[in-house]
């Protein structure tokens, strides 16, 4: 494996990975249903999770940006 898809592979996982505590979050402040569905009246986030939550999402932007060119 090339060192290329090496990282390619490893900051992938690691920007999945990013994404649990929150999911589990969402999940322990709303019922499942809730969670994976679209609540009439949902609960807000932990200050916590919106915390972790703007790294994960600055890198996906990243990445989303970086495979279009």
């Amino acid at each position: 494996m090339t060192p290329e898809l090496k990282y390619l592979a490893l900051s992938a996982t690691f920007t999945a990975l990013m994404w649990v505590p929150y999911i589990l979050d969402v999940i322990a402040r709303n019922k499942i249903a809730d969670a994976v569905g679209y609540p009439a009246n949902p609960l807000g986030r932990s200050l916590w999770a919106d915390r972790t939550g703007t790294p994960v999402f600055k890198a996906t932007t990243w990445t989303r940006r970086a495979c279009e060119s």
